[in-house]
């Protein structure tokens, strides 16, 4: 297995496919996915999805096969691989693939796997919005980006923006107590 993950991932990084331009990744993953057992499809946007196993818990596992432009030759130095992506994030990539792999056909898993290889994670994150609108459900859900090789990381760096507007009815300024004030309803959502 050792040998075979390191073929699959040499290759994966051999592929140019920064985002926007995942296409050829893309078939590439689907093709070696299909051949190691997986139910696949590459989505309306470029999203590769592959399913093992069946029934409950649902596991998905989630990377992505773009990478930030430019290219860095393809290099193995004492056991190491150089490449762009082999971090971030054909690395973990690769790993999720052999993983789901490897559990539903050798360790007797009991439940389905889903691995998701995404779309422009790096400029627009367009592949992982994609499957929220499209509903995934899944039990547990693990995503591959660097965190180290002795780390877990349970919760990632992210953003959320928010606009929210605050109307009360407007009153006098002498009798402040009988209406509600928008600045204090503001603080009182943020307090929540």
């Amino acid at each position: 297995m050792t040998e075979q993950a390191v073929r699959f991932l040499t290759n994966l990084l051999g592929i140019y496919s920064p985002s926007g331009k995942e296409e050829d990744i893309a078939n590439f993953l689907a093709q070696e996915m299909e051949k190691m057992g997986y139910e696949v499809g590459i989505d309306n946007i470029g999203n590769v999805i592959g399913v093992v196993g069946e029934g409950a818990p649902v596991i998905f596992l989630c990377g992505h096969m773009d990478t930030v432009a430019g290219h860095i030759p393809l290099r193995i130095e004492e056991e190491k691989i150089f490449a762009r992506g082999a971090v971030d994030a054909k690395g973990p990539l690769a790993a999720m693939v052999m993983a789901a792999c490897a559990a539903a056909k050798e360790s007797g898993f009991k439940g389905k796997i889903l691995v998701a290889s995404v779309v422009e994670e790096e400029a627009t994150s367009r592949g992982v919005r994609h499957l929220i609108t499209q509903g995934i459900e899944a039990d547990y859900a693990i995503f591959g980006e660097p965190s180290g090789v002795e780390n877990i990381t349970i919760g990632y760096k992210g953003q959320i923006q928010l606009k929210i507007v605050i109307k009360t009815q407007t009153g006098h300024a002498s009798t402040p107590w009988l209406y509600d004030n928008a600045l204090e309803k503001g603080y009182e959502l943020w307090d929540r």
